[in-house]
């Protein structure tokens, strides 16, 4: 992404042309974020829209569907049972 690198940086004036960086540790910085991603991304919001739309996922199963995936992809489970009441949309694509 252009506008994290150095030299954008410098252009514009946010960053001195003399400033330091270590280019490893900021390239194994920006890899983390997107290794922790990945299980999010392409596990549970796949499979969650997967059932939802080519599935046609009932309503009242959202939450114990979400839930599911959650605990498969990213091995974490729901904080208290939740049931059907507490539905939020988890992001803009999932309506």
């Amino acid at each position: 992404m252009e506008a994290m690198q150095k030299p954008f940086l410098q252009a514009k004036g946010l960053i001195p042309a003399s400033a330091q960086s270590n280019d490893t540790l900021k390239l194994l910085q920006e890899a983390l974020n997107y290794a922790v991603f990945i299980p999010f991304a392409s596990g549970l919001m796949a499979g969650f829209e997967h059932d939802l739309y080519a599935k046609n996922l009932p309503a009242d199963q959202f939450n114990v569907r979400w839930w599911h995936l959650a605990k498969q992809y990213q091995g974490i489970v729901a904080p208290t049972d939740r049931g059907q009441r507490i539905l939020r949309r988890r992001n803009k694509n999932a309506h």
